[in-house]
């Protein structure tokens, strides 16, 4: 699910992490966080490197 977020991030002009964007963002994170946390704690990093990064690009 996560690597299937950050493609659809690169791949589309508007990306994964915007408001118009049909990705589920907080259901998404919300299933991750029900799962133990040594197991999703890379997947959520991931997450938020991609997200951070899409902030700082223009």
């Amino acid at each position: 699910m996560v690597g299937v977020i950050i493609l659809y991030d690169h791949v589309h002009p508007v990306g994964a992490f915007s408001k118009t964007s049909k990705i589920d963002m907080k259901g998404c994170i919300k299933v991750l966080k029900e799962q133990p946390p040594d197991t999703v704690e890379g997947l959520l990093n991931a997450l938020r490197y991609v997200w951070n990064h899409c902030l700082i690009q223009p």
